[in-house]
């Protein structure tokens, strides 16, 4: 889910460090009085210009997203985003503001995004504009997150990563009576359509039992509560979602793929082929912060965007699982199946007879399928 974000490119100058430093900071009062700096034509673009040392400028390559957008014309439609939010209320209206707003710091000038701030305070008032903005320059700011009801410090972790909008997946008490366990999966799937079709994150931990013939069942540790994917039915799926992130065992194998990719055909997937560590909490921590070492507001719609995050990922694993041969983490990126060996990546078919989740135990006469 380029994957790793390109280096800057280096361009040096004729002029001596105190020359280039001055000229950089003409650059950056310039923009915020929202004037055009020196020999720049008024409506041109500013380029992210820093000074490093011995003089040398620092340039970013332009943003991929931003061919053929006007930065105008992103501001033009951010006021009249914020002009139908104050009429609506709406939290999807504000969700769709705070993207607009994603795309203006990215492609946008900083002149462009002073104007917006104030035209966002005069529309929605000072505090309702600084929570908008502040979400806005957040890696996962404007999406809907969700998570597994039984683990609270999930959603603490979307909220880390920017997401306000954040949904539990609420659950049921698992029973080993087989008719107790249909009637309790079948309602708690039924009352989650609603948060799914407007999910755009996934981002779950725990057991989850393809590995004992019951794939998409999800449940804490001591297997008191959960909720299963199997009983959630919807023609055509949640295509809406985006980007599943599992910390749980066997999310890529065969039959678990099935269940994932059969419900959330858009999404990204994230997780293993066989069994995940036990300290799942080390992969997250060392995942969440190399999306916040992107330093950029994703827009999960991208596909610059997902490739970031999957070459986030990639480093997470390639660290963390370096040498480990026998747990297989990997990614779907919707089109290949790609896993890491403890050596190297490599590729396999989701479908085929070689990615068929490891069989421990049989758990379907306790946790049945619909």
């Amino acid at each position: 889910m380029s994957e790793r974000r390109a280096a800057p490119r280096i361009r040096r100058v004729a002029a001596t460090a105190a020359t280039a430093a001055t000229a950089a900071t003409t650059v950056t009062r310039s923009a915020v009085r929202g004037r055009s700096p020196p020999g720049r034509p008024a409506g041109c673009s500013l380029q992210r210009i820093s000074v490093a040392p011995r003089g040398e400028v620092v340039q970013r390559a332009p943003d991929p997203i931003c061919r053929g957008l006007s930065a105008a014309a992103l501001l033009t439609k951010s006021a009249a985003l914020a002009a139908t939010l104050k009429t609506s209320g709406a939290a999807g209206d504000r969700l769709k503001l705070i993207r607009q707003l994603k795309l203006l710091r990215r492609c946008g000038t900083a002149p462009q995004l002073l104007q917006a701030r104030a035209t966002l305070t005069a529309t929605l008032g000072k505090r309702s504009a600084a929570a908008i903005l502040a979400e806005s320059a957040t890696a996962f700011g404007g999406f809907v997150g969700m998570y597994p009801g039984y683990a609270g410090d999930m959603s603490r972790r979307l909220k880390k990563l920017g997401v306000r909008d954040r949904r539990a997946f609420s659950t049921f008490r698992i029973d080993k009576n087989a008719r107790t366990y249909k009637r309790g999966a079948k309602a708690r799937a039924t009352a989650e359509q609603a948060d799914l079709a407007a999910a755009d994150v996934l981002y779950f931990r725990g057991h989850q039992f393809a590995q004992y013939r019951a794939p998409g069942l999800f449940s804490d540790f001591h297997e008191t509560r959960g909720f299963d994917l199997r009983y959630v039915k919807k023609r055509g799926g949640f295509k809406n979602v985006k980007l599943l992130i599992s910390t749980s065992c066997a999310t890529l194998c065969k039959e678990a793929y099935a269940v994932f990719h059969g419900l959330f055909p858009n999404a990204v997937i994230l997780g293993y082929r066989k069994s995940a560590p036990i300290k799942g909490s080390l992969i997250r921590n060392a995942f969440e912060s190399g999306v916040a070492g992107l330093k950029r507001p994703l827009l999960l719609g991208q596909k610059v965007d997902i490739n970031a995050i999957i070459g986030v990922w990639k480093g997470v694993i390639q660290s963390r699982h370096k040498g480990h041969r026998r747990q297989k983490p990997g990614y779907w990126d919707g089109s290949q199946l790609h896993y890491w060996d403890g050596a190297r990546w490599r590729t396999a078919s989701p479908t085929g007879a070689s990615n068929k989740c490891k069989i421990k135990k049989d758990f379907r006469a306790q946790y049945p399928a619909p």
